[in-house]
């Protein structure tokens, strides 16, 4: 119910049902306002822009962090084949593994069960094994293999970080336009962290005729993670995760 697709397909099949032409006119015209708005990437930018938080200089990081910690959604894996396969948010593992490898942080954690009702190998044991492939020690590759959602990241990556008796501050990597969701449940967690956005939606202003006009069905996609970030945040407030 939260994609706006469903909505457009919603409105379109009420239009075809109702028997009130003036009724039937205002909601396929509604409908084509909405499919406008919901795949205009210029418009999609500008409320992603308002989501994200500021762009970090990497070049302006010259602390050591305790570690760099790495939330999950980046991976699925092909048991058929032993292979990863890494998607659109791949920049949180690339830039975790680019801060250990600089000596930025002296451990990388990774949290990220297995949220699918199938069962699957959990994605912090699937990345662990792909940063042991590349090179990096086991030891200074913690994992929680539990957690479901950005709640139990936080809750669980706070019990680990004791656990092991870190209590140093921490790097927090996760996709920009998620960010704002993942530092707020850090920090009802007490967990000492600086932040580091990436996988940012929107970039700089595009003033292009094809940017501004015609539409682009990846911001359908765009659309779904800003509404699932803002119910989340919704709920989350609710519930008195943040």
């Amino acid at each position: 119910m939260l994609l706006p697709s469903t909505w457009i397909i919603f409105i379109l099949f009420w239009a075809w049902k109702t028997k009130k032409a003036k009724r039937k006119k205002y909601l396929y015209s509604f409908s084509i306002i909405l499919f406008f708005i919901f795949s205009n990437r210029f418009i999609t930018d500008e409320f992603a822009r308002a989501l994200e938080p500021n762009q970090v200089n990497i070049e302006a990081i010259n602390t050591t962090y305790e570690a760099v910690i790495i939330l999950g959604g980046y991976t699925t894996f092909d048991s058929k084949n032993n292979l990863i396969g890494f998607h659109e948010s791949v920049d949180r593992i690339l830039y975790g593994i680019y801060f250990y490898k600089q000596g930025l942080a002296k451990k990388i954690i990774v949290s990220g069960g297995n949220a699918r009702l199938i069962k699957d190998k959990e994605e912090a044991l699937i990345t662990k094994e792909y940063l042991k492939k590349i090179g990096i020690p086991e030891n200074d590759i913690l994992i929680e293999t539990h957690s479901k959602n950005t709640y139990e990241n936080a809750k669980n990556v706070a019990s680990l970080l004791k656990e092991n008796k870190m209590n140093g501050k921490t790097l927090l990597l996760t996709s920009a336009y998620h960010m704002t969701r993942s530092e707020r449940c850090f920090q009802k967690q007490q967990v000492v962290f600086d932040t580091f956005p990436v996988d940012f939606i929107a970039g700089p202003r595009k003033y292009y005729f094809d940017h501004l006009f015609l539409p682009n069905m990846e911001g359908f996609i765009i659309w779904e993670k800003l509404i699932h970030e803002w119910a989340g945040l919704l709920s989350y407030q609710l519930l008195g995760y943040v």
